[in-house]
């Protein structure tokens, strides 16, 4: 029976190890080619939600119904739902639909840790179903790591996109008090939530 010489181990041993290596890199290769850009998966056309977790929670969340787009966030108002900018909203939409990566790679857990990644999570919900998209913090070159949640590869945009973890739920809400004219208004009632009523009246043109 003929035992194989050490040397010649080696040099299998050294095959074998090339061969995986090199399956490790086309598997590798083929998974970062296959990638989607998260925020080419969403129909901008048909968007009817858009919210802002970080840590879990909901900071502000954005709807789309019968009366234009509505913005609840905890803490504000209430909770309650309340008219949005459709101007800012339409900015934000327009936004996420021209972003484009400038590249995308595959990253560790701990990469993607150090990129900021895990905490802010922008939910965007079309007709097709919803998008979950993790952005992280922007680095030093002004550009900012985003993927799919949970997914292996990381694609590199515009630091613009971390503004949305600075974007308080008063920056969205409709500015205008109200919907009328202020020449058809007759009177003005203010009653704070402390303190005395005051009154204001139109009489001949003049307040």
């Amino acid at each position: 029976e003929r035992v194989m010489s050490p040397r010649l181990i080696i040099v299998l041993l050294a095959l074998v190890g090339v061969a995986l290596g090199a399956l490790f890199w086309m598997r590798r290769d083929s998974v970062v080619a296959a990638a989607r850009d998260p925020l080419r998966g969403v129909d901008y056309r048909s968007v009817r939600a858009i919210e802002w977790r970080a840590a879990g929670q909901s900071k502000w969340r954005l709807e789309k119904g019968a009366e234009g787009w509505q913005l609840s966030a905890p803490g504000h108002q209430g909770g309650a739902r309340i008219r949005a900018s459709s101007t800012r909203v339409q900015g934000i939409v327009g936004f996420l639909e021209n972003a484009r990566p400038m590249s995308h790679f595959m990253a560790t857990p701990e990469d993607a840790a150090a990129r900021g990644l895990g905490d802010g999570l922008l939910v965007i919900e079309d007709e097709a179903g919803v998008s979950e998209i993790e952005i992280g913090l922007p680095d030093i070159r002004d550009e900012v790591s985003y993927r799919g949640r949970g997914k292996p590869v990381v694609f590199v945009g515009d630091a613009k996109l971390a503004e949305f973890a600075r974007i308080a739920p008063r920056d969205l809400r409709d500015p205008a008090v109200l919907a009328v004219s202020l020449a058809s208004v007759g009177k003005l009632t203010m009653q704070p939530a402390k303190g005395e009523k005051t009154a204001l009246e139109r009489v001949g043109g003049r307040w």
